[in-house]
C-alpha cells in the first residue's frame, strides 16, 4: 500500500521512522522481488483483498455456531493458485522462520484465511531484517500445520462467540 508512505518525510500512516528503518524496509522489498517465485506471486496477485462473510459457519468440537468474519489478503491468487502472506521477521534461518511461524499462530491466520475463501493452498512468506533472506513456508489444506491452526482459530472463535455472540446463531 505504498499511498500509505512518505518517503520524503519518512512517515508511514503518519508514524515517523527513521531513514535506516526506511532503507532497511526498501532492501527487504528488494529482496522479495528477486526471489523468482515471490515476483510471480505478486505479479498475478491482488493486493490487500478484503474478505468479509456475514455469517461465517464454525464448528469447534461440535459446537457449530455463526460470526460475521473478515480476512485481509496480502496476495489473493486466482481459483486453484497459491494465495499468501508477508511477514517481516528477525529470524536468520529457515527454521528459525518456521518456528517463528509456530509461536507467533501464523497458521492461526492462514487457516481462517483458508476457510473464510475456501482455498486450498497458502504461503507464508517471510523476509527477514537482519540478513534480507526469503523463507517461504506452504500450508495445503488437511496438513498437521493447517489442522492445528484451524483448531488455535475456531478455539478463539468460540471463546468470542461464548462472550459476545449473538445466541441465536447457533446452528444445533
Amino acid at each position: 500500500e505504498p499511498h500509505r508512505l512518505d518517503l520524503y518525510k519518512f512517515t508511514l500512516d503518519g508514524e515517523k521512522y527513521s531513514r535506516g528503518e526506511v532503507e532497511q524496509a526498501e532492501e527487504m522489498k528488494r529482496a522479495f522481488m528477486r526471489d523468482e517465485f515471490c515476483r510471480l506471486m505478486v505479479s498475478k496477485a491482488e493486493m490487500q483483498k478484503i474478505s468479509l462473510n456475514p455469517a461465517f459457519l464454525i464448528d469447534h468440537q461440535g459446537l457449530r455456531f455463526r460470526l460475521a468474519v473478515r480476512a485481509k489478503w496480502d496476495l489473493f491468487n486466482g481459483p486453484g493458485a497459491i494465495d499468501g502472506d508477508i511477514k517481516s521477521t528477525a529470524s536468520e534461518t529457515q527454521k528459525q522462520f518456521e518456528d517463528a511461524i509456530r509461536y507467533f499462530e501464523y497458521h492461526r491466520q492462514a487457516a481462517w484465511y483458508m476457510d473464510i475463501e475456501r482455498r486450498d493452498k497458502f504461503m507464508i512468506i517471510g523476509i527477514s531484517k537482519k540478513n534480507n533472506r526469503v523463507f517461504k513456508v506452504p500450508i495445503l489444506r488437511g496438513s498437521e500445520i493447517f489442522k492445528a491452526g484451524q483448531e488455535s482459530y475456531q478455539s478463539l472463535a468460540f471463546k468470542h462467540w461464548v462472550l459476545f455472540g449473538d445466541p441465536d446463531t447457533y446452528e444445533n
